[in-house]
């Protein structure tokens, strides 16, 4: 893939997704972006490498109020213009905030605590606390680091 990207579009894989980002200037109309869309179609044609339009997604990372009107393309279909993007399990908004990932920690495991005392039978304190250790804690802790940090520095 090196010889599709150059320095100002960015293409990062994991497992079987693929990312490809840029800075957009103040000027942008959304060409170069499209550009790079159109020369990963070609490359996944050559290499018979489909990709599933139908999950391809923009995200629009901005602070200001009026975001740039930009029409994406892959195999002749429009993307999808999306507010807020999950990600390896972390949801974040157009602002890089993590407001609704936070939301949605929470209630699941505001979910799990509430099943936990109506399904089990003992109310014994050291039980109740290896049962949140085990089926609450990892809920609360995966990939906290990512939005724990980012909202440090942001704020």
């Amino acid at each position: 893939m090196t010889d599709v990207f150059n320095d100002d579009c960015k293409c990062k894989f994991y497992a079987d997704d693929i990312k490809i980002y840029s800075i957009l200037g103040n000027a942008c109309n959304g060409v170069d972006i499209q550009d790079k869309l159109d020369e990963l179609q070609v490359w996944s044609d050559r290499w018979q490498l489909d990709i599933s339009y139908k999950k391809c997604n923009a995200l629009l990372l901005s602070n200001k109020k009026e975001k740039p009107s930009l029409t994406l393309t892959l195999y002749d279909k429009q993307l999808r213009i999306v507010d807020t993007m999950k990600d390896l399990g972390v949801i974040m908004d157009s602002q890089l905030k993590f407001d609704v990932h936070v939301n949605n920690i929470v209630m699941r495991a505001h979910n799990i605590v509430n099943l936990i005392h109506k399904c089990f039978v003992s109310k014994d304190p050291p039980t109740l606390r290896k049962a949140f250790l085990v089926y609450v804690r990892p809920v609360l802790d995966y990939a906290s680091c990512v939005w724990c940090i980012t909202r440090l520095v942001l704020y």
